[in-house]
């Protein structure tokens, strides 16, 4: 058994050191990037996660978060099948 993870992260710079420094994620910044990313589909918000909860969350579910500068996707869909 193997840790799973379909995480994204994009950041305008050092994305560990903005990650510790982000609070909750800004709820209209996040649906707007995922507008973006996803046209089309059905967005409905949650309850927040911690990182660690949401890198591998549910087929057809994407978890999401979004900061100034920082962007976070967790999405099965992401994965590839064999990644070595």
């Amino acid at each position: 058994m193997g840790a799973k993870t379909g995480l994204l992260v994009c950041a305008d710079g050092d994305a560990a050191g903005m990650m510790r420094q982000v609070g909750a994620a800004d709820l209209e910044r996040t649906t707007t990037m995922l507008r973006r990313l996803y046209p089309g589909c059905e967005i409905d918000g949650c309850e927040g996660l911690n990182l660690s909860d949401g890198v591998y969350p549910p087929k057809g579910t994407v978890y999401a978060a979004s900061w100034p500068g920082v962007e976070v996707v967790g999405d099965q869909s992401l994965m590839i099948d064999i990644p070595s």
